[in-house]
């Protein structure tokens, strides 16, 4: 689990955008609007949730409490990722959790903390490997595809892993390339918590949850990166030499 260090605020007219993904209003005399964004994750894998006013006070509130590890929020909204210009397009599956408020008709979202597991998707089922079109484990169909901005979840294996490495914002990076089973590889780096991650091993086979697809910038090369609402999960271990064919390149700004 883990989400925003500090709230955001977005204008009304990007929270009033699209009726179709957005079907509740806010009060639209708000000149803006409060939201966080947080990554959570249950033995099914990761989702992005959008908290939005009141709530994001609420959560920012009982951080920090480790006798109550576990969160449980009820009445979400489901969406699409929206494509907006940090997004670009979804190349996968990519669905969003929404908070919604109270209303006359219906209750809004309602969070509390537990010191429990209570859903069976923490205590009983098991984790299971994403496939299209939640993920993609098969680079060469991306070749035309990959024109950044983009969004996308990626299955392969770690190779080439760099030692940590620092950002010119003085924040920690890990660059490696992930290889698909064919031998097609793409350029990837993970910043900041997912720098850390443990799974960032040469020869460890991964999902790279929501990576965010970015083109050439200066002497760096286009990359999928992984940053604060990304997540590398680990499924197997390949200890045998990885057999690199040729690299999918990203096109775009």
């Amino acid at each position: 689990m883990s989400g925003d260090p500090s709230p955001r605020e977005l204008a009304s007219n990007y929270a009033l955008a699209s009726p179709r993904k957005r079907s509740f209003q806010y009060n639209e005399t708000k000149e803006s609007n409060t939201i966080c964004d947080i990554l959570m994750t249950d033995n099914t894998g990761p989702v992005i949730i959008t908290l939005w006013e009141d709530l994001v006070h609420t959560w920012y509130a009982t951080m920090g409490n480790p006798a109550t590890p576990y969160i449980r929020l009820t009445n979400l909204r489901v969406a699409e990722l929206s494509r907006t210009e940090w997004n670009g397009t979804s190349l996968t599956r990519i669905r969003v959790l929404h908070s919604t408020p109270s209303t006359a008709l219906r209750s809004g979202t309602a969070l509390s903390r537990m010191a429990e597991p209570t859903s069976p998707y923490l205590t009983r089922f098991t984790y299971t490997t994403p496939e299209a079109p939640a993920c993609i484990g098969q680079f060469l169909s991306l070749q035309s595809k990959l024109r950044a901005p983009f969004r996308i979840t990626l299955r392969g294996t770690i190779d080439d892993l760099s030692d940590m490495l620092l950002t010119q914002q003085d924040s920690k990076k890990r660059t490696f390339i992930l290889v698909d089973g064919a031998g097609m590889w793409l350029r990837c780096c993970a910043l900041g918590r997912c720098a850390h991650s443990r799974c960032l091993e040469n020869g460890n086979e991964v999902i790279l949850y929501y990576g965010i697809g970015r083109g050439a910038r200066g002497s760096a090369p286009g990359m999928v990166y992984l940053m604060k609402d990304s997540l590398i999960v680990q499924t197997a271990c390949t200890w045998c030499d990885i057999m690199k064919r040729a690299g999918i390149h990203k096109d775009g700004a």
